[in-house]
């Protein structure tokens, strides 16, 4: 088998460079060798021409005490060039990594590699989640997998149950289900994806189009037809309507694509029904949905609090009957650590204040918290 070609070292820091896989390679290439001395001498070849390696090897061998042995040398080196202290990741880590773990549905029904062999992308997923639950210190056990299944794209879920033993149980599970199921669902969603896509242009193109015969038009006068121009300028083209979260917060700004205020579909617009009316809440319902505001404790931003807060979704599911129960002001919704309060002016992509919802680079929140914080804004007000 020929040696790996191996780039001459520098020793200059360069992020490229890998001391210790140099040194590797180099022991690799200079086992055919016949003494330490020409192993010595060699290794003046694979360093760069005037470089600090090769200037540190000139003064170590013009020293009073060279090295004699190659296993001498060796040592100089990585002594020279020491390991650095990797970072060493905690079970706490791993939980933490576990509860953030998402699967994109577009990777549904596609085969990729995982240690050199081919598999179905759920396939992996079944591996990768097991070596984390592994990691984490809780295979044996089936805490967080209700969470974890709540975040899996749906034809997983309507696959595998939620309730398991372990996450041995979990994975097997994901493995077992059907992959042509799975491959025939991913196409049909790429293939609406494509759809959905060609429409927002010819949407685009059109609005582009009005925009510009307004442009030319000039200020449009008062005639029988303004309503109707009226319509096409503001017109929502398959886009949200506000969300009101007040000025420091969501105001103005938009969820996902094609959901409303409280997370159901909403695709009005010129080419598409027109948008249910809100229904506001009665009196009552409000004095009950203002108590709830505080009902459910907040926990801190910390390991123990991400725990305890994913154990409360994983209560609010098993309570109100899974992902598919909308929230509502008699099903407060747990709030993630290290967001602000509801009735804060906050955004509802991410949680935070300080910034409009539709300038937001950081949309962290679940469909069901951002639907609790939408109900409580626009029923109790964007600041409380």
């Amino acid at each position: 088998m020929p040696a790996e070609k191996i780039t001459l070292f520098r020793g200059d820091g360069r992020a490229s460079e890998n001391p210790h896989v140099f040194i590797k390679l180099v022991k690799q290439n200079l086992s055919h060798a016949n003494s330490d001395t020409d192993r010595i001498d060699d290794f003046k070849d694979y360093l760069f021409p005037s470089s600090p390696a090769e200037q540190w090897y000139d003064k170590l061998m013009e020293g009073e005490m060279p090295p004699a042995t190659w296993k001498a040398l060796v040592a100089k080196f990585e002594e020279q060039w020491p390991k650095p202290a990797p970072v060493m990741k905690g079970e706490e880590d791993y939980v933490t990594e576990l509860s953030a773990y998402k699967f994109p549905e577009e990777d549904l029904g596609k085969k990729v590699e995982r240690g050199g062999v081919e598999m179905w992308s759920h396939m992996k997923m079944a591996e990768d989640l097991e070596a984390l639950a592994h990691s984490a210190g809780i295979d044996d056990t089936n805490f967080l997998v209700v969470p974890v299944w709540q975040k899996l794209p749906g034809i997983i879920q309507e696959q595998v149950p939620s309730k398991q033993k372990d996450w041995t149980a979990f994975c097997n599970a994901i493995r077992e289900v059907d992959a042509e199921k799975v491959k025939a669902r991913a196409d049909k969603l790429r293939k609406e994806k494509e759809k959905e896509e060609e429409r927002m242009k010819k949407e685009k193109a059109l609005m582009e189009k009005y925009d510009r015969i307004l442009g030319m038009a000039g200020a449009t006068p008062e005639t029988p037809t303004r309503g109707l121009t009226n319509h096409f300028a503001t017109a929502n083209l398959g886009t949200n309507g506000p969300t009101y979260g007040g000025f420091r917060g969501g105001f103005g700004g938009a969820s996902s694509r094609g959901r409303g205020r409280f997370g159901f579909a909403q695709r009005g617009g010129l080419f598409g029904p027109a948008q249910r009316g809100y229904t506001r809440i009665t009196e009552e319902q409000r004095t009950t949905l203002r108590q709830n505001v505080t009902a459910l404790p907040r926990h801190p931003n910390t390991t123990a609090g991400r725990q305890a807060y994913e154990t409360q979704k994983a209560e609010w599911s098993q309570r109100w009957g899974g992902n598919a129960t909308p929230v509502t002001y008699e099903r407060p919704y747990p709030l993630e650590p290290g967001t602000s309060n509801v009735c804060t002016g906050e955004c509802f992509q991410c949680g935070k204040c300080g910034h409009r919802g539709d300038m937001c680079q950081n949309r962290t929140l679940n469909e069901k918290e951002k639907a609790w914080r939408q109900l409580c804004s626009n029923e109790l007000g964007p600041y409380l």
